[in-house]
Order: C-alpha cells, then sequence, then structure tokens
C-alpha cells in the first residue's frame, strides 16, 4: 500500500529480525516479556502503547524526547523465515 498523508502524527519502522542478537535496540523493541518504558541515552523516552500484535512481531509505542512525541508503531520482518540461508 503506498500513498501520501497531510499530516504526520506516527511513523512505521519495518526492520529485519536478521543478526537480531547484536543490535540492541532490537532487542529493546522486540522484547518479550514487554517492558512498559524504557530510555536510550536519557535522550529518547520509549512508553509501550500496544503489544496485542507481539506474536507478528508488531509493537507500538509513543516516542519521546523533549518536547516532541510520536506514535512509532515497530514491525518486524524474520528474514530468515522468508529468505533461507543458502548453502554453499
Amino acid at each position: 500500500m503506498a500513498g501520501r498523508l497531510d499530516s504526520h502524527d506516527g511513523l512505521t519502522l519495518i526492520v529485519a529480525l536478521a543478526d537480531y542478537d547484536s543490535i540492541p535496540i532490537l532487542r529493546w523493541l522486540m522484547q518479550t516479556p514487554t517492558t512498559p518504558s524504557f530510555a536510550i541515552n536519557d535522550t529518547f523516552q520509549f512508553l509501550l502503547i500496544d503489544d496485542l500484535d507481539a506474536e507478528r512481531d508488531l509493537y507500538h509505542y509513543y516516542v519521546s524526547s523533549d518536547d516532541v512525541t510520536f506514535r512509532v508503531s515497530v514491525l518486524g520482518i524474520d528474514t530468515d523465515r522468508l529468505f533461507p540461508p543458502v548453502e554453499r
């Protein structure tokens, strides 16, 4: 689906879950069990608002920095399931 919004009130991040363990922010965003809130570098505050679709790797957060707050949806794509590793 493609389109254009006249205003921006949120953001969607689609992330590949390959090499998941070596990327700390993915471990924070795609956590199970979920933590209601956390901060990154005391700059970005994350507040989990919906994890009802966690089994599909979809989480919804409010992300705040200073006086700006955005709704951020994070969708994880398991690339190993879609594109299995090639044997050499």
